[in-house]
C-alpha cells in the first residue's frame, strides 16, 4: 500500500512539474528580456513582441482561435517589425495545434483558398534566377505570403468547428484598428512613445486602416445583432467619426474610394440602399473644400503628372508591354519584380516610383504583380480566389445564416482589400493583409457552418 501511495505521489508530482514547465519558461524568458532592455540591448517595441511570442505560442497549442484574435487586435506597427519567418512558423504551430486539439483540419478546395494556395505553391517552385539582396527579399515576401495563407486557413478552421465567433473577431478587429490609428496619429507614434518605440511607422497607409474601421462601424450601425438588438450606436458612431478624421491627413484617394465603395456594398447586401445618400453627401463635402477638390478633380498641371492615377497607368502599361507579354504564359518567375528599378521600367535617370532610392518598385496593383511573376497562373489564381470570396460573401450576406450579419460587417474589410489591391497593394501592407485574410477565412468558415447546419436540418 505504501509503495502504491509513494508511486502515486511521485506520478502526481511529475505531472505537476510538467505542467509548470511552460510557466517557468515564460518567467525566465521575460526576466531575460527585461534585463536585455534595461541594458539597452533591445528596444521597447521589439521587447514587447519577443515577450508576446512564447505566450502566443503556448496559446496556439491550447486555444488556436485566440492567436487569430491576438494578431487582429495587435497594433500594426508592432506586427510589421516581426520577422516574416517567425510569423509563418507561429501560424504553422497554430494550425498544428488545431490538428491536435480538434482532430482534423481542412486545407483543400472547400477552404476557399485554393486560388491563393496555387499562387504560394507556384511561387515556391517557380522562382526567378536571382541572388544576393533580391533573393533575400523574395524569401521574406514568400514567408509573408505563406503567413497570410496559414492565417486564413487557421481562421477558416476555427470558424468551421465553432471555436471562433464572428462577434469576437469583429470586436478584436475594431480594437486593433483603433489602437493602430491612435498610435499613428498621436504623440505615442514617435520614438518617445511607450508603445511606439521600435514600431514600424505606417505613414499614409494608415488611411486604409481607417477606411476599414469606418466601414465596420458603419455596418454595425445599420445592422442588428443576432437577437435583434443594436451594436452600441453611440460607441460605433464615435469610432466611425474617429476613423473618418483619420482618413483626412494625406487625403489618400484609395482609402476614400474604399470607404465609399464599402458603404455602397454594405447598403446593397443589407437591403438598405437609402444610405447611398451618404455617398452623395460625402462627395459634395469633399468638392466644397479646395484641398480635397484638387485631389478629386486634378487641374491641367496635375493631370499632366498622371491625374487620378498619379502615373499608375504608365507604370502598368510599361509592365504589361515589357514584362508580362514577353514572358507569357508562365511569367518571369517569383522574385523578378524585386529586381526591377524605376530606371529599368522608365529609362535612365527616372525615379518616379522610387523616390527614396530603395531600388524596388511596387506594381501598385496585385493583379499586375502576380502576372509579372507567374504569368497566366498568377492571373487565374487571383481570379479564382476573388470569385470564390465575393460570391460566398454575397450569398451569405443575403441568407438566413447564423453568421450572415457578421459577414455583412466584415464585407467592409474585403472591399477595402479589393480596392487596395487594384490601386496599391494588399499583400505588401501587413497591417491591412492581416485583417483581410482573417475576414476571408471567417467568410469561408461561415459558409461551411451554413452547409453543415442545412444538411443537419434536412436529415432531421
Amino acid at each position: 500500500m505504501w509503495t502504491e501511495l509513494i508511486t502515486g505521489l511521485g506520478r502526481g508530482r511529475s505531472r505537476a512539474l510538467i505542467q509548470l514547465v511552460p510557466y517557468v519558461a515564460i518567467i525566465v524568458w521575460g526576466t531575460a528580456l527585461v534585463f536585455a532592455h534595461s541594458t539597452g540591448r533591445i528596444e521597447t517595441g521589439r521587447g514587447l513582441v519577443l515577450l508576446a511570442f512564447p505566450i502566443v505560442a503556448v496559446g496556439a497549442a491550447i486555444r488556436p482561435a485566440w492567436v487569430v484574435l491576438f494578431l487582429v487586435a495587435a497594433p500594426v506597427g508592432q506586427i510589421q517589425i516581426v520577422s516574416t519567418g517567425v510569423l509563418m512558423l507561429l501560424m504553422l504551430l497554430t494550425l498544428g495545434g488545431q490538428l491536435v486539439t480538434r482532430g482534423s483540419v481542412s486545407v483543400g478546395r472547400r477552404s476557399g483558398f485554393l486560388g491563393f494556395i496555387v499562387l504560394v505553391a507556384t511561387a515556391f517552385f517557380f522562382r526567378a534566377d536571382i541572388s544576393g539582396r533580391d533573393a533575400l527579399i523574395a524569401r521574406g515576401i514568400w514567408n509573408l505570403l505563406a503567413f497570410y495563407l496559414l492565417l486564413g486557413l487557421v481562421t477558416y478552421n476555427a470558424t468551421r468547428i465553432g471555436d471562433l465567433r464572428g462577434k469576437d473577431l469583429v470586436n478584436a478587429l475594431l480594437f486593433g484598428l483603433t489602437l493602430s490609428v491612435i498610435l499613428e496619429h498621436t504623440v505615442l507614434s514617435d520614438e518617445s512613445g511607450i508603445l511606439g518605440s521600435g514600431a514600424a511607422p505606417l505613414g499614409r497607409a494608415a488611411a486604409y486602416l481607417a477606411a476599414v474601421g469606418f466601414a465596420v462601424c458603419f455596418a454595425r450601425l445599420i445592422t442588428r445583432t443576432e437577437d435583434g438588438g443594436r451594436y452600441h450606436p453611440a460607441v460605433h458612431l464615435g469610432l466611425a467619426t474617429v476613423f473618418m478624421l483619420a482618413m483626412v491627413p494625406g487625403l489618400l484617394r484609395g482609402a476614400w474610394v474604399s470607404a465609399l465603395v464599402a458603404v455602397v456594398v454594405i447598403s446593397l447586401w443589407t437591403g438598405k440602399r437609402s444610405y447611398w445618400l451618404l455617398i452623395l453627401f460625402a462627395l459634395t463635402a469633399l468638392l466644397i473644400v479646395p484641398v480635397t477638390r484638387e485631389r478629386i478633380a486634378p487641374n491641367e498641371q496635375q493631370a499632366a503628372g498622371g491625374g487620378y492615377t498619379t502615373g499608375r497607368f504608365d507604370l502598368w502599361s510599361q509592365l504589361w508591354v515589357n514584362e508580362i507579354v514577353p514572358a507569357l504564359p508562365l511569367g518571369n518567375g517569383f522574385g523578378h519584380m524585386f529586381t526591377l528599378s524605376s530606371e529599368d521600367i522608365f529609362g535612365a535617370g527616372d525615379t518616379s516610383f522610387d523616390p527614396s532610392g530603395t531600388g524596388f518598385v511596387y506594381a501598385h496593383n496585385d493583379l499586375i504583380y502576380w502576372m509579372v511573376e507567374l504569368g497566366l497562373v498568377g492571373l487565374l489564381g487571383m481570379v479564382l480566389f476573388w470569385s470564390q470570396l465575393l460570391s460566398t460573401s454575397r450569398s451569405l450576406s443575403r441568407s438566413e445564416s447564423v453568421n450572415s450579419v457578421h459577414v455583412q460587417i466584415l464585407s467592409g474589410v474585403l472591399i477595402t482589400g479589393l480596392v487596395t489591391q487594384l490601386v496599391a497593394s494588399t499583400i505588401f501592407f501587413t497591417g491591412l493583409a492581416v485583417p483581410f485574410f482573417a475576414a476571408a477565412g471567417f467568410v469561408f468558415g461561415a459558409r461551411e457552418v451554413s452547409v453543415i447546419r442545412h444538411a443537419q436540418s434536412g436529415i432531421s
